[in-house]
């Protein structure tokens, strides 16, 4: 992944803004409301895989170039469908053993955990060991918890090793991979089982060694956060919402809005900023999100009605800055510094409240959030080009 976003320096041309949010700074603005009832983890600026409190938006990290990377957000509740202990085993429970212990086993790998700035969470030191080194044929072991539905999952584990291997989903083929000889998160994203009994599985070529730990299994597109736990059950982290109200803020007749975010996976049904009213979202709101058949980005509003669209480009993946401007008689979208789509609303709706990326479906969050500013002006077509560039 590539680095943030540089400084938003054409802002400081148009310096009208009534409100300016930095999600990439360590002290989150006290006006943002986020609320997530269960604990989440990510990690922090010294590569530790750590715990945020419920209603906590953490900054996350990359654990390898130790910079931030945004705001995480992802929606709807995920879930974790395996149901071996996820972290912390005191057993081989919930795996199949081809081979008796000399195949499968527990071992403390304690240094190992510490170096990955894994031992926060997995604090017994314990993970999966499995051992095809004196196998001149391959294995596979699988980890209990199925899919469900044929809807598409993604699967991930921490692991290390040396040899050919892969994490996948059973019944699913796919290659072998060389396994890292230090802890690092593998994920096989958006495949779609072959039956409700579809499973995490580990696959190993002759010879091969894997140490894993917090094994994986999303319904969804991609892996998200980890989810961890210590039971012989499925576990749950709970939906996340970010808002901040922003009445007198903006103006009634007329505003613009900038957004920048990282954008990692294509998906749909994304949206990533909308300015609504708390007491009629779905029919007053302005929007900017994906559209759900193209992934290209989009300018919804509505004033007591359906949304109506400005339909944007293609979005690419990396970075991304959406500037959005309207007033009665004129809506218009431009992204990466692109010529402006444009179209006539006759009416604009009151809004109370700014909402900070969100997802529907079964496509989570690829974005994360970087920095969002609302203007109380609409631009001309050219300074909303300009606000746009990178």
């Amino acid at each position: 992944m590539s680095t943030l976003l540089g400084p938003v320096s054409t802002l400081s041309r148009y310096r009208e803004e009534s409100l300016y949010l930095d999600f990439t700074q360590e002290d989150l603005d006290a006006r943002v409301v986020f609320s997530r009832e269960s604990a989440a983890w990510e990690f922090n600026g010294d590569g530790i895989l750590m715990r945020a409190a419920p209603n906590v938006w953490p900054l996350e990290h990359d654990p390898a170039t130790r910079q931030p990377l945004g705001r995480p957000h992802y929606g709807l509740a995920l879930t974790n469908k395996v149901t071996a202990r996820k972290h912390n085993p005191v057993s081989v429970e919930g795996l199949s053993n081809p081979g008796g212990q000399t195949i499968v086993s527990i071992v403390d790998d304690t240094d190992a955990l510490r170096a990955a700035g894994l031992l926060e969470l997995c604090t017994n030191g314990m993970v999966y060991k499995i051992d095809n080194s004196a196998s001149s044929s391959s294995i596979g072991v699988t980890i209990s918890g199925r899919a469900g539905n044929l809807n598409p999952h993604s699967v991930s584990a921490f692991w290390r090793g040396a040899g050919l291997a892969a994490i996948r989903l059973s019944g699913v083929p796919g290659p072998n991979y060389e396994v890292p000889s230090s802890y690092d998160r593998t994920k096989r994203e958006s495949l779609l089982p072959t039956s409700a009994d579809s499973a995490t599985y580990a696959s190993l070529a002759p010879g091969a060694v894997v140490y894993f730990i917090l094994p994986q299994l999303v319904e969804g597109s991609l892996a998200g956060p980890v989810i961890p736990g210590d039971t012989l059950a499925a576990t749950s982290r709970q939906p996340d919402t970010a808002h901040i109200p922003i009445s007198g803020l903006i103006g009634a007749s007329e505003g613009a809005m900038v957004i920048d975010v990282y954008r990692s996976a294509a998906t749909s049904l994304g949206r990533y900023a909308t300015l609504y009213n708390a007491t009629s979202p779905g029919s007053n709101a302005i929007e900017l999100a994906e559209a759900a058949d193209s992934s290209a980005i989009r300018l919804l509003i509505a004033s007591g009605g359906a949304a109506v669209p400005v339909a944007g480009g293609a979005m690419p993946l990396g970075a991304v800055r959406i500037a959005a401007g309207w007033r009665i008689g004129r809506a218009a979208i431009s992204m990466n510094g692109s010529a402006v789509a444009a179209m006539a609303p006759a009416s604009l709706p009151l809004l109370t409240h700014l909402g900070i990326l969100s997802r529907a479906g079964i496509y989570r969050s690829t974005a994360r959030a970087h920095m969002v500013a609302l203007f109380p002006k609409c631009p001309s077509d050219g300074q909303l080009t300009d606000l746009s560039r990178l």
